[in-house]
């Protein structure tokens, strides 16, 4: 334990002198980069390259810095305590020393909840740990298999898995009720305040699958919330729910056809999302949402055989292209445009014969925007326009989603997309900082934003050579944001790492820095240095 207890504290004061959490122009290395950085500097003595500032104008950075320091008091009233706590409890955690870990985690999780993302999601893990210990059997249909085995219910022919057996009811109730002020959290200081209902539900899901009633209620919840990023296993869950109700004829037909509505538009926001979703997690959707319209289609089938005389349903039956079903569903929508459930019958027919693209489908998306605003229908329709290369009229209802919206990690995402239209389409890359600015103000704890800013600068480096090196030390300030994601949200840190990996090798060369010499008639600045990135980045870093 002594030997991690040193580790820890080597940390400790490698974190303190990087500068957590300070600025842009100081930055978390490790204490081998710190090495690093140092025996760069003394090599460029020996070279006879003096401690100079770069030769670029004074800039106003004030507020790129701010948005930097905007963490700065989120570590307690003793930062220096909570940071060691930090680093400590960190330490521990990595060498799954959890009993060791969780005095010190206590300390940064009621000192400085708001501090980074990462103790909580350590937290909820070292909790869940906990509960898995209290786990003495598993049990299926037919009785019981010993220990945590899931897979051993249908290994040993006990039918289903049922649930869990616990030592202590209590300690795992308690336990639970731990991580589920670890969310609390999350919703608090990181705008989740959606997701919170998802993660609630799963870890209910994870450990007290009996609890049906409550899991229903968290779906119910979590769809309403999360509206078009609702994750997929509980879209799927609360679908199976509604099917349920119906089958014990609790729900009807016209209720249910009503409640699956927001899931048709889950699947559809998710299956377009291309730019934010994999081809993966699309084909997940996609996969879901064709089950959930073949069994709505059947239900759809039986209504029509029980409610109509068997010539109206066969009509209504044929009714499947979109020609037809324009002219069948289109005719009773024109005689009562302002008629919701009319509406909504013929953009649901649209939507099942194919007819997307067509542009009556948008006519009506909007129309039911009008007569029933939702941030979730904004969205969609902004997504729509996006989709077809219209970003103007995206932009738009994307700002009149932001004015529905009241989640602040919905925002965030928002925020995004108007961040991703101003870089890719317009070429505007202050004004998509600005956006991700934005998100990161709205969402603390999503690493997301920071990406963004550091591809930005890093593609800048045509945009800024006459500081001398070709444009490479945009590539500063490009891993300073690289590492600032991996620091505030563990969920992009592979793909940070990745990229400050790539870009660190893109660091101003030793022709780079001749040249620089030849230029400006001194050498560049010795490695520690703070500089000015000049241009539209307007930041200041140091020289790595």
């Amino acid at each position: 334990m002594q030997k991690l207890l040193n580790v820890g504290l080597l940390l400790l004061i490698a974190a303190v002198f990087a500068g957590c959490p300070s600025g842009a122009d100081k930055t978390q290395t490790s204490d081998k980069a710190t090495k690093t950085a140092k025996d760069k500097g003394k090599a460029a003595v020996k070279d006879g390259a003096s401690k100079a500032t770069a030769d670029e104008p004074s800039i106003d950075t004030s507020a790129g810095d701010a948005l930097m320091n905007l963490d700065a008091a989120k570590w307690g009233p003793d930062s220096l305590e909570t940071v060691k706590n930090y680093s400590l409890y960190r330490e521990f955690y990595k060498q799954k020393s959890y009993d060791d870990a969780i005095p010190y985690w206590r300390y940064v999780f009621k000192n400085a909840p708001a501090a980074r993302k990462t103790p909580l999601l350590n937290g909820e893990k070292m909790y869940k740990h906990y509960i898995d210990q209290e786990i003495t059997a598993t049990v299926c249909e037919k009785g019981e298999v010993e220990g945590k085995n899931k897979k051993g219910c249908k290994d040993e022919d006990k039918g289903k898995f049922k649930g869990w057996k616990f030592k202590d009811e209590a300690k795992v109730t308690a336990l639970m009720d731990t991580i589920g002020m670890i969310y609390e959290a999350r919703k608090t200081h990181f705008g989740e305040e959606g997701f919170v209902n998802t993660l609630n539900y799963r870890l209910l899901k994870d450990y007290k699958p009996g609890e049906t009633a409550k899991l229903d209620a968290l779906c119910e919840k979590a769809v309403e919330a999360d509206q078009e990023f609702l994750a997929y296993d509980v879209m799927w869950a609360h679908f199976a729910t509604l099917i349920k109700k119906y089958k014990a004829q609790t729900f009807n037909a016209q209720q249910l056809i009503a409640a699956y509505e927001p899931l048709e538009e889950v699947v559809d926001f998710n299956v377009n999302n291309n730019e934010d979703n994999s081809e993966k997690m699309i084909g997940v959707y996609q996969k879901y949402g064709d089950k959930m319209s073949g069994i709505m289609q059947k239900v759809i089938d039986a209504e029509d055989a029980r409610d109509e005389a068997q010539a109206a349903a066969t009509e209504r039956a044929n009714v499947k292209d979109c020609p037809s079903v324009k002219e069948f569903y289109g005719a009773k929508y024109n005689a009562a445009p302002n008629d919701l459930a009319i509406l909504k019958t013929y953009y649901s027919k649209l939507k099942r014969a194919g007819c997307t693209k067509d542009p009556e489908y948008t006519k009506l998306l909007m129309k039911w925007n009008e007569l029933e605003p939702s941030a979730s229908r904004t969205r969609i329709i902004a997504q729509t326009y996006q989709k077809n290369k219209d970003y103007s009229s995206a932009k738009t209802y994307y700002k009149k989603s932001l004015d529905l919206e009241s989640d602040p990690s919905k925002k965030a995402k928002v925020y995004m997309r108007l961040a991703k239209i101003a870089q890719a389409a317009d070429k505007d890359y202050g004004q998509a900082r600005t956006y991700a600015q934005k998100a990161i103000q709205a969402d603390p704890g999503t690493g997301a934003p920071y990406m963004l800013i550091g591809d930005l600068y890093a593609s800048s480096a045509g945009r800024l050579k006459s500081d001398g090196v070709n444009g490479r030390t945009v590539y500063y300030v490009a891993v300073d944001m690289y590492r600032k994601a991996a620091d505030v949200d563990p969920g992009v840190s592979s793909k940070a790492k990745e990229k400050i990996g790539k870009y660190s090798a893109a660091f101003p060369s030793q022709d780079d820095k001749t040249n620089y010499f030849m230029q400006k008639s001194k050498n560049f600045p010795a490695v520690g240095s703070s500089i000015s990135v000049g241009g539209w980045i307007g930041q200041r870093t140091t020289v790595k």
